[in-house]
């Protein structure tokens, strides 16, 4: 299998997008987070699309692009991203120090490093380049309102289901340049596939 010619194509390389799963757990593992699988984890799980043992069918969750990829879902994994690196899921903590370089362009170019292992097309990198410049906006999650509860549908009740108070974000921390551009590299088409 690994010697087939179809195996090193160029159109097969990186061509499957990540599940929502396989995105929070590869952004946690890549940017070094510390988690304690929150509350909060999983209710940012739930808004992506895919809570642990959560879909219905034997089967289990779909395994395609077109399951996982629309705006909204596009909007959810930036989110999900500018949430994590500027630690605002309770029960994960991350230090991006190894990212600061005391600039945008330097903090970009260690994010691209360290994230992507500088794998990256040149019209991602244009648009990084663009997009650092213009403030990012503030993560709307579905337990950050005051008195909302938080409803993780596909759970049963009892279960660390149903209804629950305990998942709120906090206040993000950190330096917000450094999450800014971390959060929009982990935001990539190139981090976004397996």
């Amino acid at each position: 299998m690994f010697t087939d010619k179809e195996f090193f194509a160029a159109e097969n390389y990186r061509a499957k997008i990540k599940t929502p799963f396989e995105l929070a757990v590869s952004a946690i593992r890549t940017i070094g987070a510390d988690t304690n699988s929150s509350q909060a984890v999983l209710a940012m799980l739930n808004k992506l699309g895919e809570v642990p043992y959560g879909y219905q069918a034997p089967t289990g969750y779909p395994d395609t692009a077109e399951d996982w990829i629309n705006t909204g879902a596009l909007l959810e994994r930036l989110n999900f991203a500018v949430a994590l690196a500027s630690n605002q899921i309770p029960g994960t903590h991350v230090d991006l120090k190894r990212f600061d370089a005391g600039n945008r362009a330097g903090i970009l170019d260690k994010a691209i490093a360290g994230v992507l292992n500088n794998d990256i097309s040149a019209a991602s990198k244009t648009t990084l380049l663009k997009q650092v410049e213009k403030p990012l906006p503030d993560v709307k999650a579905p337990n950050d309102l005051e008195d909302a509860d938080l409803e993780i549908t596909n759970m049963r009740a009892g279960q660390e289901g149903g209804r629950n108070r305990q998942a709120r974000l906090l206040k993000a921390s950190g330096n917000p340049e450094v999450f800014k551009v971390v959060s929009l590299v982990l935001g990539t088409p190139e981090f976004q596939r397996q």
